[in-house]
């Protein structure tokens, strides 16, 4: 499967990393690298929760966890 089709589902879409975003990701990167902070962060700016098996994600309460 390739981005593109992943897009092309109902429900998904791409996410624009903004400068609100990279702020806050740079803001908790204690715990986590820069990479997983801005998907936390991207999940808490558009108030979703992730699905993460990260257990770094998890314990940090960067984000809301769904599963």
């Amino acid at each position: 499967v390739c981005s593109s089709d992943l897009l092309a589902q109902p429900g998904f879409a791409l996410a624009p990393l903004d400068l609100e975003v990279v702020d806050a990701a740079l803001s908790r990167q204690v715990h986590m690298d820069v990479f997983d902070a801005s998907i936390a962060a991207t999940a808490r700016a558009r108030h979703l929760p992730l699905i993460t098996k990260d257990a770094l994600i998890w314990e940090s309460g960067a984000a809301e966890i769904l599963w």
